[in-house]
């Protein structure tokens, strides 16, 4: 991905109200590679997510996505050392997003890092508007994106298997955890991007714990 076009002083809001993905990414790719230093890199990452705001965090998951799908190893390798920074400090670049069962605990909202947030999107109400197409697709560029750097994607897989593992964990029903599970399984055993979305896919459409499963066992 070459630099360049937009510069780092890129205006984030006129890209959400008119989206070039690739005067984007180049950006914040420029302004990356321009910061030598991995916290400030963070920092960048961090303010572009401020400025986008909860409701928009899903276009930056479509910028890092585009990072992925698009950029050449040096540049995936920048912006995924840059999340490693995120990871071991405890400031990965999050969307709140309301918790599961949320209107019935007043309104609770989760934080949650790029995968993890755009699995739960496949999730009502969000499913409404993620079609299966777009999650594979920017879901497998996100892959690529941790996966090129070793450290980045063994504390990612990391952070997937201690989410599924908190049954505490608000932001995800039990049907995503255990998702977010066959993913890290399978990301970690080396399957393709490809397999590893399916793994979560296969998840969601299996049935239902509770009344969902024992219905399923009738009519069985």
């Amino acid at each position: 991905m070459e630099r360049g076009a937009g510069g780092p002083g890129f205006d984030m809001n006129e890209r959400v109200r008119e989206p070039e993905w690739r005067r984007a990414a180049q950006a914040l790719l420029s302004g990356c590679v321009d910061l030598g230093d991995a916290g400030q890199r963070l920092a960048l990452l961090e303010q572009v997510c401020r400025g986008l705001g909860d409701a928009l965090y899903p276009d930056f998951l479509t910028l890092l996505a585009y990072v992925g799908e698009n950029g050449d190893a040096q540049a995936c390798a920048v912006v995924a050392s840059t999340l490693l920074e995120g990871l071991r400090s405890g400031r990965i670049p999050s969307g709140r997003r309301q918790a599961w069962g949320g209107a019935r605990q007043g309104g609770a909202w989760r934080s949650l890092g790029p995968l993890e947030y755009l699995c739960a999107q496949q999730e009502p109400p969000d499913a409404v508007s993620w079609s299966e197409a777009r999650f594979r697709r920017e879901g497998q560029a996100l892959l690529r994106l941790l996966g090129s750097d070793a450290d980045t994607r063994r504390l990612y897989i990391e952070r997937l298997m201690a989410l599924a593992d908190d049954p505490l964990e608000g932001g995800l029903s039990r049907q995503a955890r255990s998702g977010l599970r066959r993913m890290a399984q399978a990301w970690g055993e080396g399957e393709t991007p490809a397999a590893v979305c399916e793994r979560y896919l296969e998840s969601l459409a299996e049935p239902r714990g509770g009344l969902g499963a024992l219905a399923a066992g009738f009519r069985r």
